[in-house]
């Protein structure tokens, strides 16, 4: 069961590989987030665990990932302008306590 973003990737478009396996992360990723942001919980209450898993899996890529679940979310919304300020605040808040609280970002530099 191969996804279609690699399919046209590879056959379509004849980018290599690499490209198409950080497309598909990137899906992958925006999907971890997607559940996070959707969860009933705040994003000031998210474990260090669970958004470090997220961020892990995601590798340098994370905010991308982020954002690309934040769009998903308001894409699905069948009226965006009543909860589009609270989805983006919670992506705010989360991208806010990756960086800040658990000094997550930029581990790859390290």
């Amino acid at each position: 069961n191969v996804p279609l973003s690699r399919l046209i990737l590879l056959e379509g478009l004849k980018h290599s590989a690499k490209d198409a396996d950080a497309v598909e992360l990137l899906h992958e990723s925006a999907k971890q987030f997607e559940r996070l942001l959707r969860s009933d919980e705040n994003p000031a209450t998210l474990t260090r665990v669970n958004v470090g898993l997220a961020v892990r899996n995601a590798g340098p890529m994370w905010l991308t990932g982020l954002d690309l679940a934040v769009l998903t979310i308001l894409c699905d919304m069948p009226d965006a302008e009543k909860e589009e300020q609270c989805i983006v605040e919670r992506g705010k808040a989360l991208a806010h306590r990756v960086m800040d609280e658990f000094g997550l970002n930029g581990i790859w530099n390290e």
